[in-house]
Parts: structure tokens; sequence; C-alpha cells
């Protein structure tokens, strides 16, 4: 039990690497949805069976989030939440007639703006530039309008980062790696999928500090979603624990339940929202 929750606690932090702007698949939600609350647990089950929630922060794509969607399926709002259910904070996104982010306004937890980003398409040069108050990063799309080839600057034009993106045949990120402007590898992020899309592995190698290190495995049988998970981080040994879930009537899940040996230790509740 306490190794999975070192990694519960390890994996809070570690970003969920995908389009942001283009969540259902990462969630492993389907159809004409218009928002999802999704709200984690950790459990305390007892020897009587009784158990205790308390709400969690979450982690990978089981964050404490509020999600509204576009008709296309595109996020045009998001709201983060801790521990208490407070709002840590809030992103607005926009999109132009072609369903591409133009626009992204963070908020804090006091609701104070304290971002906004702007971006432009060349559609000739097939290139975006990515603007906010501290840097901009030019990127080269593909064919799908992916972004592949990234660099960020500074104001001053001083080169910071690049960032190499790959896709698989239904545009999901496969690989994700950053470099400094020397080259040397920061963080390699790499995702695999099996036939139906969804995800089967996720990893994170740490370049910087090599203190940030995680695996995740998802086993799958005859269901759509995954019946076991394992987690790894910073060469521990992977902690394998089971999944179950209940759906509602569009065949969606709304109810997550993660057992460790057995015993109850997560739990993730989805309130889902379908257009008309």
């Amino acid at each position: 039990m306490k190794l999975l929750y070192f990694l519960l606690i390890t994996l809070y932090a570690f970003p969920a690497f995908s389009q942001d702007d283009n969540m259902l698949p990462y969630l492993r939600l389907k159809g004409n949805i218009e928002s999802v609350r999704i709200i984690p647990y950790n459990i305390n089950e007892k020897e009587d069976k009784t158990i205790e929630k308390n709400i969690s922060d979450g982690l990978l794509f089981d964050k404490n989030t509020f999600i509204k969607f576009n008709k296309a399926g595109k996020v045009i709002e998001k709201i983060d939440y801790n521990n208490k259910n407070e709002v840590s904070r809030h992103r607005k996104l926009f999109y132009d007639n072609k369903n591409r982010c133009i626009n992204e306004k963070i908020y804090n937890e006091k609701g104070e703006m304290t971002q906004e980003i702007s971006t432009t398409y060349d559609d000739k040069k097939k290139e975006s530039r990515e603007t906010d108050h501290r840097r901009t990063t030019i990127c080269q799309l593909d064919e799908r309008g992916n972004p592949f080839n990234c660099m960020t600057f500074t104001t001053e034009g001083e080169l910071i980062e690049k960032c190499y993106t790959t896709y698989d045949k239904d545009n999901k990120v496969l690989d994700k790696v950053y470099r400094t402007p020397n080259n040397d590898k920061k963080y390699v992020f790499h995702n695999e999928y099996n036939t139906d899309g969804y995800h089967t592995k996720i990893t994170k190698d740490d370049y910087v500090d090599f203190v940030d290190n995680m695996k995740v495995i998802y086993l799958y049988k005859d269901d759509k979603l995954p019946y076991q998970q394992s987690m790894s981080a910073n060469g521990t040994l992977p902690a394998y624990s089971e999944l179950s879930y209940q759906y509602d009537k569009k065949g969606n899940w709304i109810r997550k339940e993660v057992r460790y040996k057995d015993k109850l230790v997560f739990l993730v509740e989805a309130q889902i929202n379908y257009f008309n």
C-alpha cells in the first residue's frame, strides 16, 4: 500500500502530455460531450470494508478538473481544482474557423488573469507563432496542422528550448522531446496506444535532474478500457493495481475504482453532460 501511495504522490506533478485542446481520446471518453467534471478521491478502505473518501488533486488523466468542449470536441474551458476542491487554475481557449486555437487566457485561484497566449498561423509557411508576455514559440506544422518542430525564444530573441513531436496516424502524440539550445536532451515523453486509440504505455525520462522519471503501463482484455495498470517511478519496482468501471447509458465510464492488493485505494467519478 505504501508503495502505491508513493507512486501516486510522485505522479501528481507529472504533466499528462497530449494535444491539450483535444482531450476526449486521452480521457477515454467518446460521443457528443459538452462537459465533464472529474473528481478523484484517495480511499482508505478499512478492515470492515467501510471506506473513507478524501478528495485528491488527481494524476495523469484523472485530474480534479472541469472541462468544457465545443461541438468539434475541442477544449474551450478547463478549471483545475486542488484537494480541497478549490479552484487552482482556470483556462479559456478560443478558436478560428478551422478549429485552431488562437487565444488562451489563464487565471489564478483568485480569478486574476496571469497569462494570455496568442497564436497566429501562416498557412503558406506551415508555421505557427505562439506569444505571451515572456516568450515566443515558433513551430513548423505538418500536413495535418500538428506542431512537430518548435523553438522557444525570450522576448529578446534568445533561444530557450527546442521541442520535437511525432504523431500516430490518428493525430495522437507518440513522442515529445524537449532539448536545450545546445541540443542536449531535457525531457522525453513517450506514448503507446492500442488499436482503439487508448493508451497502453506512458513514460517520462528526466535528463535534467534524473529524479522525475515514470512509467505507466495499461493492460486490456476484451473491454475497451484497461483492467490493470502498473506504475513505477525513479527506479521503483512496478506496482500493479486492478481497475473496474461503471458506465452511463452512452457507454462512457462515470466511475473508476483502483484496487491495490484487493483494497480500494483510488476512486474517480465523472459527471458528463452531452450536447442535445
